[in-house]
């Protein structure tokens, strides 16, 4: 393992020192610098030992890990105090030629992972500037201990994949908090017409019958007022549920509580459940859970565009990226599960970030996007009326 030093230590560099340390580097092969006492403690808090230009060894690698505004003043000092450096610039939109017009004497590498890294669910893209082979295999397998990576050889793709997958975790973070207020008031803080003769005949050949419903937009007052002699509890599961990370709204209608709670359990092992007190949420969770996962799907083909072309085409490396996008989103969702921090912790102050955010705002994305919600969930109560 390779000595590593971070030249300032804000969000992502942190995000790599968490994700590298899970994956076994260790310790004391991690050093960095930073004048911000915030972000020091924060990475002292890590596991990072505190270091200075002086103190490096010569045969660190050095990820330089500031704001596009102070990166050639920290370049200026690295080859200053550091002989024939070993620089590993993660700072978005400089390019090689700026940097080595400054010195000659660097092996340069350019790298841009994500925040997903302190999951070890990263996507880092990597351009070899000019550092030899070994150096840019010895940088390549560090970013994979912390997830995948996209070899660039063209540096001008460092810009897609800086707008795609750097900035992607919080254009999900954004689109999420539509989700956000409409899953907390469900909280509490078509095959629907073959239905009713499916219902009656089981009616008809079981007696007193245990029913869970999955139907979409029939209520327990239609079917129950078909037979009285039944337990009937309606569910809503999502297509997640075959990964055992399904979520599931439960409403018991009539059935008995150990009725229910052996339908809970069943439900259970395959994700998560959200009991519905009142049956007409149902119709919310239908439109908001139930088609959910579609949405995203819907949304991800932009990206599936756009990676394809970062990976020449490669769609197994593809579906590896967009995986990873996802279950990194996830992992930072449940350990902060606060989105506006989450956003905050990706968008730097005139960033590419911020600017595809301000994007998102002006065409009133996340508008349009509860428009469609609110859509399915109308067609849900729409169902119901009908039948």
């Amino acid at each position: 393992m390779k000595k590593i030093v971070f030249y300032g230590s804000g969000n992502i560099s942190q995000a790599l020192i968490s994700g590298l340390l899970s994956s076994g580097y260790k310790k004391n092969l991690i050093e960095f610098i930073d004048r911000n006492k915030i972000n020091s403690r924060k990475t002292k808090k890590l596991g990072a030992t505190k270091t200075n230009l002086k103190t490096i060894d010569t045969k660190s690698i050095i990820f330089l890990g500031v704001k596009p505004k102070d990166a050639m003043n920290a370049y200026a000092e690295i080859c200053a105090e550091v002989k024939k450096p070993k620089i590993v610039s993660l700072v978005a939109g400089i390019k090689s030629n700026k940097y080595l017009s400054e010195s000659k004497g660097v092996e340069l590498i350019r790298a841009m992972p994500n925040t997903s890294s302190q999951f070890n669910k990263g996507i880092t893209a990597i351009c070899n500037c000019n550092a030899n082979k070994t150096t840019f295999n010895q940088v390549s397998s560090i970013f994979k201990k912390v997830g995948t990576t996209i070899d660039i050889t063209k540096e001008n793709k460092i810009d897609d994949f800086t707008g795609l997958i750097g900035s992607g975790p919080a254009y999900f973070f954004y689109l999420l908090k539509v989700y956000e207020k409409r899953i907390l008031k469900l909280c509490d803080g078509d095959k629907s017409k073959d239905a009713m003769n499916a219902y009656a005949e089981i009616c008809a050949e079981v007696k007193k019958p245990k029913i869970v419903s999955l139907v979409a937009g029939i209520k327990s007052n239609k079917y129950l007022s078909e037979s009285k002699g039944v337990e009937l509890i309606r569910a809503m599961p999502n297509t997640s549920s075959q990964f055992n990370k399904g979520i599931t709204a439960i409403c018991n209608c009539n059935a008995n509580k150990t009725t229910f709670n052996q339908v809970s359990s069943i439900f259970k092992k395959v994700g998560t459940t959200i009991d519905i007190t009142k049956e007409n949420k149902i119709d919310d969770f239908t439109g908001l859970i139930g088609s959910g996962p579609a949405y995203f799907f819907y949304l991800l083909k932009v990206y599936e565009k756009r990676i394809l072309k970062l990976c020449d085409g490669d769609k197994s490396k593809k579906d590896t990226i967009i995986c990873n996008l996802l279950e990194g989103v996830s992992y930072s969702i449940n350990d902060n599960s606060n989105l506006d921090e989450l956003i905050a912790s990706v968008a730097s102050k005139k960033g590419t970030t911020e600017a595809g955010l301000k994007s998102f705002k002006s065409s009133k994305l996340s508008q349009n996007f509860e428009k469609g919600i609110a859509a399915a969930i109308k067609r849900a109560k729409d169902i119901s009326v009908e039948f």
